[in-house]
C-alpha cells in the first residue's frame, strides 16, 4: 500500500501568516500607546429614583405590621428582623435622592466610577426603560482572564441616547429582543426592552455585528 505524504505548508503561506500576525500585534501595541481621550461624557443618577406618596408608605407600613404580627405569633423572629430591615431599605431608597455620577465614552472603553472598562472586555449591551428612565445594561469581564461575565447598569440621565448607542455598537454587540429575558419579573426589575431601531431611527450606523445594523434590521422586518 503506497504511503500517504502530508502536504507541508508552503513557505510563502507561513510567511504570509507571520506578516499578518505581526500586523495585528503592531495594531494592538499602537492602541495601547494611544492617550486616553474622552469622546462623549454625560451625567446621571446612580440609581432610579421614584418619589412615592404618603399613601404608598402607609400601605407598606400596614402590610409590614401585619406580617410582623403573624411572625410574632409563630415566633419567627428572624423574619421580623428581615421585614424591619426591608422597610428601612425601602424608606431610604424612596426618600433620599441618589448621588450624581459621570460616565465617559473614551477611545479605549467606558470610564465610570473611577474605573476604565476596556472595549475588549465587553460582551453585549442593551437598553431598557423603567419609571421614565433609560437604563444601559452591559455584560463585561472584570479582567480579561475571567471566565464569567458580570452585569453593569448605567442610567442615561442627561445623556443623549442616540449618540451613546451609535458609538457603543461599533465595539459592543447590541442584544436583540429574542436574546434577552423579557419575563414579568425581569421587566419589573429592569424595565421594558428598547429595540436599537427605536433609538437610532433611520440613521445608518456602523456596528460591530452586521446583524445589528439598522438597515439589516429594517430589511428583516420588511420596512
Amino acid at each position: 500500500m503506497p504511503e500517504q505524504h502530508k502536504e507541508e505548508p508552503l513557505e510563502e503561506d507561513i510567511l504570509d501568516k507571520e506578516i499578518k500576525l505581526q500586523k495585528q500585534l503592531q495594531k494592538v501595541i499602537e492602541n495601547e500607546r494611544k492617550q486616553l481621550e474622552t469622546v462623549y461624557e454625560w451625567e446621571a443618577p446612580e440609581r432610579v429614583f421614584v418619589v412615592r406618596s404618603r399613601r404608598w408608605f402607609a400601605y407598606v407600613g400596614i402590610f409590614a405590621l401585619v406580617l410582623i404580627a403573624l411572625s410574632a405569633i409563630t415566633n419567627n423572629f428572624i423574619l421580623i428582623f428581615a421585614i424591619i430591615a426591608l422597610v428601612l431599605v425601602l424608606y431610604t431608597l424612596y426618600t433620599i435622592p441618589p448621588h450624581k455620577t459621570k460616565h465617559q465614552i473614551t477611545n479605549k472603553g467606558l470610564y465610570s466610577m473611577h474605573t476604565l472598562y476596556l472595549w475588549k472586555n465587553f460582551l453585549t449591551f442593551w437598553v431598557t426603560e423603567r419609571e421614565g428612565e433609560k437604563l444601559l445594561h452591559f455584560e463585561y469581564k472584570g479582567r480579561a482572564t475571567d471566565t464569567y461575565y458580570r452585569r453593569m447598569v448605567m442610567l442615561l440621565g442627561k445623556g443623549n441616547l442616540k449618540t451613546i448607542v451609535a458609538y457603543l455598537v461599533q465595539y459592543i454587540d447590541y442584544l436583540g429582543p429574542t436574546e434577552i429575558d423579557q419575563g414579568i419579573l425581569t421587566k419589573m426589575a429592569d424595565g421594558n426592552y428598547v429595540p436599537i431601531i427605536s433609538i437610532v431611527g433611520d440613521t445608518d450606523i456602523a456596528t460591530k455585528d452586521p446583524k445589528d445594523s439598522p438597515t439589516i434590521i429594517r430589511m428583516r422586518e420588511g420596512k
